[in-house]
């Protein structure tokens, strides 16, 4: 039982480390400082670009120069950032974030005169780069060895001693030269422009919001009452056409209108007859009739004393 436990914590402790490793992993070999510069140089070109500029970017440019020429003038519109001062690269302003698909994220703290900007670029490893290095530092070498000197470093001193120059050795001058030819270590894919808020601007604009939200609200319900409420005058409103529509279409003593009215009589004829069969004097003339009519035949001739009349029943047509 104790060797089971001894494994399982000895497992736990290499799931451990091998997880705090690959969070320390680099997504590939980078030079922070290098990195630092190129973003200088990215967005010190695209920070404050002209109208033209701005649309052939768009128009013919690659995801990173449309994606910062849109960034950065979507923050002058909508965040008012104002003009670019200076780059803030002190603790904490400078962040490297490794992605799962083998990029990196470098953040820089810019300085507005509105406001505060964070400027996230992201790179890819450029594996063009050494074999272009290495081609270069050999020329740098074939060059330095047919002018008669022993190696490239030399003869970077001489230049710089002639010219003026102030390169670190060969490896600094080719670096250089490859990134004044837009050759760099590292690709920038894309740009992300996010200006920087206070808290307490960050308060007050959800307050904004959460106002607007609820307001908003309310407001459709108010609407939906009043709809609510009006709906109780419709069946009025119906009424009263309808019943002006019944006024117009009557024609007391039109011709056309005979033989509907004679219809409505005939069909009201059985329940006038039918009212009638509990009138007495109907009664009264009918037994007289049936009196008169004995009477003549002079066959079981009835005394008008002896006829009772119990009930009428209308007779059946056969």
């Amino acid at each position: 039982m104790k060797r089971k436990i001894l494994l399982i914590s000895v497992l736990a402790v290499l799931f451990s480390l091998t997880g705090c490793s690959g969070d320390n992993e680099k997504a590939f070999d980078y030079d922070e400082d290098a990195l630092i510069e190129q973003s200088k140089n990215i967005i010190s070109e695209y920070n404050d670009v002209s109208d033209e500029a701005y649309d052939y970017y768009v128009a013919e440019g690659d995801n990173l120069q449309q994606t910062a020429v849109k960034g950065f003038r979507q923050a002058e519109i909508t965040d008012e950032i104002g003009e670019f001062e200076r780059f803030d690269t002190s603790s904490g302003k400078v962040k490297f974030e490794d992605q799962s698909d083998g990029t990196v994220l470098v953040t820089i703290y810019c300085d507005y005169s509105g406001r505060d900007t964070e400027v996230t670029l992201q790179y890819e490893e450029n594996l063009e780069y050494d074999m272009q290095y290495s081609q270069m530092m050999d020329a740098v070498t074939e060059e330095a060895l047919s002018y008669g000197f022993s190696s490239s470093d030399e003869y970077l001193s001489y230049i710089n001693s002639v010219y003026g120059y102030s390169y670190a050795g060969a490896e600094d001058f080719v670096r250089i030269y490859l990134s004044n030819l837009g050759i760099e270590p590292y690709t920038a894919t894309e740009c992300e422009v996010s200006a920087v808020y206070t808290m307490k601007e960050l308060l007050v604009q959800a307050a904004q919001n959460t106002a607007i939200g609820m307001g908003t609200v309310f407001i459709l319900l108010i609407v939906i009452s009043l709809i609510i409420w009006c709906l109780k005058f419709v069946p009025k409103i119906a009424n009263k056409f309808n019943g002006s529509e019944t006024v117009r279409n009557e024609e007391p003593d039109g011709i056309e209108n005979i033989p509907e009215r004679a219809s409505a009589k005939a069909v009201s004829a059985p329940a006038q007859t039918q009212n009638l069969m509990n009138d007495a004097e109907l009664v009264a003339v009918i037994t007289a009739a049936i009196y008169a009519a004995e009477s003549q035949n002079g066959v079981n001739a009835v005394s008008k004393d002896k006829l009772v009349v119990r009930s009428i029943r209308k007779a059946r047509k056969r």
